[in-house]
């Protein structure tokens, strides 16, 4: 029986592939552990309370922005016709979730051209 989720998993590993299926992998490199260090309990407070309006957030894509995408994804398909147009999902995807990290409820021309050189490293 298929038993559909939607968790959201976090997946670190040292070596170049993880043995989870995951639909982006992103490359650290010249990243020294620092140890970890003491953080305040008010400190602590502030980051869970951002974390929970954060996953509450529900990011929308307005029209204007929804045609810059558009525009977007054909001079992006023009380029390399192959592109899949589940990339353009995932770039879709990040640019939520970057919106989201500056607890912003719609998408912005800022946040989605942002994602562009990012997503440049995704794929």
């Amino acid at each position: 029986i298929t038993f559909n989720t939607d968790t959201p998993v976090l997946i670190l590993t040292k070596g170049k592939k993880s043995i989870f299926k995951c639909d982006c992998s992103v490359d650290i490199k010249g990243a020294e552990s620092r140890g970890i260090r003491e953080v305040s309990e008010a400190s602590l407070r502030s980051f869970r309370e951002y974390l929970l309006l954060a996953r509450t957030l529900n990011v929308e894509i307005p029209k204007e922005i929804t045609s810059q995408i558009q525009e977007d994804f054909v001079a992006l398909r023009k380029a390399n016709p192959k592109l899949p147009e589940a990339s353009m999902h995932l770039r879709m995807g990040c640019s939520r979730l970057l919106a989201t990290t500056f607890l912003e409820t719609n998408l912005t021309a800022k946040r989605w051209t942002y994602t562009g050189p990012l997503f440049k490293l995704l794929r």
